[in-house]
């Protein structure tokens, strides 16, 4: 399974491809909010607040936004052996008693938030 462990832990594949994660907002309310392009907002909910760039587009409807996983944990840096985290961890957005009942798996999606400039 290419989607866990490993290859999440060492996603300098990514890098190139989606060098971070970003939060997709609606034009219209995008619009609304002064959003644009680019700007870093904050994504908030009732359990964290996470600063996040911006991705204004039709993609989504209005009064949605998404955010890929995958992103947020600490890589070392081959050449200075630091840690370095990557993108933002969506998992901090979602409380830890927001799960499906029966599994117990953390509810990803119908988070509500806000978003603020």
């Amino acid at each position: 399974n290419y989607t866990a462990n490993t290859i999440q832990r060492d996603n300098s594949w990514r890098a190139l491809k989606l060098p971070t994660n970003y939060v997709r907002i609606n034009t219209q309310d995008a619009e609304r909010l002064d959003v644009s392009d680019g700007d870093i907002v904050k994504v908030v909910t009732d359990t964290s607040t996470v600063s996040i760039p911006a991705k204004v587009s039709d993609d989504i409807y209005p009064g949605n936004v998404s955010i890929p996983h995958g992103f947020g944990m600490l890589h070392t840096n081959e050449e200075t052996g630091t840690l370095k985290q990557i993108g933002v961890n969506v998992n901090e957005l979602i409380a830890a008693e927001h799960r499906e009942p029966f599994t117990g798996i953390p509810l990803h999606k119908h988070i509500r938030c806000r978003i603020q400039k």
